[in-house]
């Protein structure tokens, strides 16, 4: 009886730890673009776990039953270590600095789908660089939704041999939003589409995938990436201290509207490879951009809000990324 008592304690401290815990209300309702053109729901009223420590945060991300995986501390390995998703999950960090994953490397398999990443720090080790060493890695499976994390990277330079990325999504990944983050201090940014120098029909029209309101700064090349394949629609986000932004290879067709383009190379905005790939650009800064532009050769199939530049630089340098409080956990009406 005392066992089943002090079980029961104990119990009831967890639940009460939960709801006592600071982290966004995530509200799919905020969410944009191809996330929300497929009905990504994430972990929508499914059971509300608190996750402090690796193991957990293996077993329950791992699996297919709906639920909200709130991460509370510093999950941190010395080594890298990949923590296979499965299916209906939002994991979310807490406010407060207590959203952070360390060498944490998020993967997806084919069971994988309906993904929610919110509010978390990604980190890794500068010694981590191999070409495949990727914290955010999406190879299949529909409906991800990619909001107000941060991937702070680290020091680099030219010739530090690292080949390493911060995030990549392609091979028959679908129905995607990056949306209020932050990329920072990396020499490899972002890289979409079946990574190939070989053209692969199988790939073709993946992933269709939106990216906006995102901040890149200091990222050599493949900010916002290199795009391959798919359709991407690319708006309202700032770019700062590139030398390469787009890269545009095999059918790849993007659509890009109100980007700031500042303190980088002017004549690296668009490297096109022109192998069957396609590039309209509306309204972005600076106007040179217009030289890479192409009449557009697709429409996006969702409404959604577009700032004009100057408002979407001011927003999104005060919004994007991981937030510790609520006070700046916003999005953009």
């Amino acid at each position: 009886m005392k066992a089943i008592w002090l079980f029961g304690v104990l119990l009831l401290s967890f639940q009460i730890q939960a709801k006592d815990i600071a982290y966004p209300n995530i509200n799919t309702k905020n969410m944009n673009g191809f996330a929300k053109k497929f009905n990504t729901t994430g972990g929508e009223n499914g059971q509300r776990v608190v996750v402090t420590d690796l193991p957990s945060l293996i077993r329950e991300a791992g699996d297919t039953q709906s639920k909200i995986i709130i991460i509370n501390g510093e999950i941190s390995s010395p080594t890298k270590v990949r923590v296979t998703l499965g299916r209906n999950k939002t994991i979310v960090g807490a406010f407060g600095g207590k959203n952070i994953l360390n060498n944490i490397h998020l993967i997806t398999s084919d069971q994988s789908a309906n993904i929610i990443l919110e509010n978390l720090v990604f980190k890794h080790s500068p010694d981590i660089k191999g070409n495949d060493d990727i914290q955010v890695y999406i190879r299949s499976g529909k409906q991800y939704w990619i909001d107000h994390c941060s991937f702070v990277g680290h020091e680099w330079s030219d010739n530090d041999g690292s080949l390493d990325k911060l995030i990549y999504v392609g091979a028959l990944a679908d129905g995607i939003t990056i949306s209020n983050s932050l990329f920072s201090n990396h020499r490899y940014g972002a890289i979409f589409g079946y990574p190939s120098d070989e053209y692969d029909e199988h790939y073709n029209g993946y992933p269709r995938m939106t990216i906006s309101n995102n901040v890149y700064r200091n990222i050599e090349v493949r900010s916002p990436g290199l795009m391959r394949y798919g359709y991407y629609h690319v708006y309202n986000n700032l770019i700062q201290q590139y030398h390469l932004g787009y890269t545009l290879a095999q059918s790849a067709k993007v659509l890009s509207e109100n980007n700031i383009f500042e303190m980088g190379n002017e004549k690296g905005l668009v490297d096109d490879k022109k192998n069957n790939t396609s590039f309209t650009d509306i309204g972005s800064y600076p106007m040179s951009i217009q030289r890479f532009s192409k009449p557009q050769s697709w429409k996006v199939s969702y409404d959604y809000h577009l700032m004009p530049v100057d408002v979407a630089k001011t927003w999104d340098e005060k919004y994007a990324g991981a937030q510790v409080n609520n006070n700046n956990f916003k999005y953009p009406k």
